[in-house]
């Protein structure tokens, strides 16, 4: 696919204190273009002339309507963006910064080019008992159909999966907005202190639009396929949809001490939280329990930190015997380094193994009271039972469970890591060369960082249960010789 862009950007400096950034860019995304023009559009009720036995509804490139990309260029992709700069104070020390723009994402290819593993364009065919391994179409009808080449007789199997753009698919759209102050104290130091925020909307996402209908008395899991609206033709049917959405809202603080004196520091710490109604969009539904009710997915992304704390620091060691003699050669050249990070935990998310709502499409349990355990328990307490194991049962049978999809009151255990490097610098056989010896510790502190526990009620072994935890301390020695 070709992707074309314009823009034009200008600075304005209304006075003395005020700059002004005004810009405008156009995005032409053009839609992908498989080799052997492999993409379908689906049309309830049509039947398609190129392929004449591909099933009612599925249309394809020749067909009346239908683009042989699958689907229409989107030209109004119009991205103002806007910036400003305004010092408030005559020292020049104080600054109020904001900003806003509009960003475009073009289309995935990981996503629509998948319309090539699909039928009329390949071939899969699965042979459970075949008659030998020498020979395994040997009572397949026809034999071997490889190497295989669409054409306008293509067999079609039924109950296969399908695959088409939904009529509402636009390019991913993201708005981003910042406003900030920062302030020049002391020497070398900088405080910003600001909010950050964003939106995404036409988030693409594959949902299946051949989700089956649950029949009291009438429905097992043996059965899905044949209660599916489009059987017996397809098992699921993905829309590609632009329809999902996220948003994003945080307080941001830094400190930053620029080199001086041998010594720079950088302090960061965010407060936001991150809202979104799927998690992922590589895989069929993204995780949606009902296809056909995305607004029960609503809440924290699994990304979600509410709280996170990074440091970072250099302090070149300055050597007490000058920069020569044997004194300097044994203790000038150190460099102590590190990074240390604190993170809020992320939101659990409940699943349960068994298709009891019998949709043919992931299942949550039922959360029947608060799972919140007291914080202050002793630390194996905390292990052998992270939550209330009793507050999720599993859903009903053909109900959906109401459990949210991420548990924003419910949280993984959060982590702390400190990173800590000692670096040695020695001249080498040259003055222009250098030997490194550094040593490197990873979670220097040995604190254990616990993983998520179970939350899949259909496991017990491990449901609610911590059963792994980061890496302890690493010691790593490294030596290298720069010339």
């Amino acid at each position: 696919g070709l992707h074309m862009a314009f823009y034009i950007q200008d600075d304005y400096k209304l006075s003395r204190r005020l700059t002004l950034n005004l810009g405008l860019r156009y995005e032409l995304p053009m839609p992908l273009l498989a080799i052997n023009d492999a993409a379908m559009k689906y049309v309830p009720g049509a039947k398609s002339t190129v392929y004449v036995n591909a099933p009612p509804g599925v249309l394809f490139y020749g067909d009346p309507g239908v683009p042989r990309t699958g689907r229409n260029a989107v030209k109004n992709l119009f991205a103002p963006r806007v910036g400003l700069a305004y010092t408030l104070t005559g020292d020049q020390k104080t600054v109020l910064r904001a900003g806003y723009g509009v960003y475009y994402n073009p289309s995935w290819s990981n996503i629509q080019g998948q319309f090539a593993i699909y039928q009329p364009f390949t071939r899969i065919i699965d042979i459970n008992a075949p008659a030998s391994t020498a020979n395994p179409w040997a009572n397949f009808p026809g034999g071997n159909p490889h190497p295989y080449t669409p054409n306008k007789n293509s067999p079609f199997d039924n109950e296969i999966t399908g695959l088409s753009y939904g009529p509402n698919f636009k390019e991913l759209n993201m708005q981003q907005w910042n406003v900030n102050i920062q302030r020049e104290f002391a020497r070398d130091w900088l405080v910003t202190v600001g909010y950050v925020g964003s939106k995404g909307t036409n988030i693409p996402y594959l949902r299946d639009i051949n989700q089956a209908i649950y029949i009291p008395g009438a429905s097992t899991a043996a059965n899905i396929n044949q209660r599916r609206p489009l059987a017996p033709y397809f098992a699921r049917f993905s829309f590609i949809e632009s329809v999902t959405n996220s948003s994003y809202n945080s307080l941001q603080a830094s400190v930053d001490k620029r080199l001086s004196h041998s010594v720079t520091v950088l302090m960061s710490y965010t407060f936001s939280k991150a809202l979104t109604d799927l998690n992922t969009v590589l895989t069929n539904n993204g995780g949606v329990q009902d296809a056909n009710n995305r607004r029960a997915e609503w809440g924290p992304a699994d990304h979600d930190r509410a709280h996170a704390f990074v440091t970072s620091w250099v302090w070149q060691v300055p050597s007490p015997f000058g920069k020569r003699g044997l004194g300097h050669a044994i203790f000038g050249g150190w460099e102590l380094n590190g990074i240390g990070s604190m993170y809020s935990g992320a939101p659990l998310q409940f699943a349960t193994s068994q298709d009891r709502a019998l949709r043919g499409q992931p299942n949550r349990p039922d959360r029947i009271k608060d799972p919140r355990l007291d914080p202050g328990r002793p630390r194996v307490d905390f292990i052998a039972q992270y939550f209330d194991r009793t507050a999720f049962v599993p859903n009903q049978t053909g109900q959906f469970g109401n459990a949210p999809r991420a548990e924003g009151q419910l949280r993984a255990p959060g982590t702390i890591d400190v990173t800590a490097g000692i670096m040695k610098r020695f001249r080498g056989i040259r003055e222009s060369h250098q030997l490194q010896f550094r040593t490197e510790l990873f979670n220097s502190l040995n604190r254990p960082n616990f993983g998520a526990p179970g939350t899949n009620p259909d496991t017990p072994g491990n449901y609610g249960r911590i059963t792994s935890a980061a890496d302890g301390r690493i010691i790593q020695f490294g030596l290298k010789y720069i010339f």
